[in-house]
């Protein structure tokens, strides 16, 4: 099975945190206290249900470490992660993980073009506006744009001289799957995660992996609706309905306790 790992599990994949504690040594007739750099486990969420779907994911990543699921990121998911610092500690459970790097419909960068890194990695949503950060080239601008094309074919006659592939060309010629969602969703804020399911359903990727159960219901909502004769083939899920899917019943003990200091050089298999 191929899942897609959504910016929100790599980020509570990490179940440690830098910690620091006085440790008393003697030199010579005299004692001191030494800060001891180390390790200790993350405050579980005040969601129960939450963390309980967050413990999830380390059973996960023992799952694709074994081969049993193959993980997959893109670019634009990437830009999530290039937006937070210490995603791959010394405690992280993605990080033995081999998670490969699937096309998005459409490179971004092709439309909208810039110099500005920063502003092209941010995603252009409400708290960069009220932060007074530039957003005309921001992921929201460009999801935007993609909602409001309304003829996808003038794009495709330019082809050639915007350099799309033929992987974007059926990305262009599917486009209303993805506008179709959005209208759904009730807010520009959930353009960027819609787009990563329409990268999952452009890639063949059975799953999108997500703790936004937000998400989650909007994809459930379209699925039930009687009407609708949209196609979606790409299930998105929480880790524990993913692992009820695979016919896991239990879930793997993280090896990490609360209220115990890991000292810096102390091996834990993880």
């Amino acid at each position: 099975m191929k899942i897609l790992i959504d910016r929100s599990i790599e980020a509570n994949s990490n179940y440690g945190e830098p910690a620091v504690q006085k440790k008393k040594a003697c030199w010579g007739p005299t004692t001191q206290e030494l800060p001891v750099h180390g390790y200790i486990r993350k405050e579980p969420d005040e969601n129960s249900e939450r963390q309980r779907q967050i413990d999830a994911i380390y059973t996960i990543t023992k799952l694709i470490i074994s081969g049993q699921l193959k993980a997959y990121t893109s670019r634009e998911i990437s830009f999530e992660s290039h937006r937070a610092k210490g995603n791959f500690g010394t405690y992280n459970a993605l990080k033995k993980c081999n998670i490969i790097r699937c096309d998005d419909p459409l490179d971004r960068s092709k439309f909208h073009g810039t110099v500005n890194g920063s502003e092209y990695a941010s995603k252009g949503g409400k708290k960069d506006r009220k932060a007074g950060k530039p957003v005309r080239i921001t992921q929201i601008s460009f999801f935007r744009f993609l909602n409001e094309l309304e003829h996808p074919s003038e794009l495709i006659k330019l082809r050639k001289s915007i350099g799309l592939t033929d992987f974007e060309v059926e990305s262009l010629k599917e486009i209303y799957w993805y506008k179709e969602v959005c209208k759904r969703s009730g807010s520009s804020e959930n353009y960027p995660d819609i787009y990563y399911v329409w990268t999952a359903e452009r890639n063949g990727i059975d799953v999108f992996l997500t703790l936004d159960k937000k998400l989650v219901n909007i994809f459930t909502g379209i699925k039930n609706e009687k009407r609708c004769k949209l196609t979606i083939n790409t299930e998105v899920m929480l880790p524990l309905q993913l692992l009820e899917r695979l016919g896991v019943e239990r879930v793997d003990k993280i090896p990490l306790e609360y209220d115990t200091f890991y000292e810096m050089y102390r091996e834990i298999e993880f």
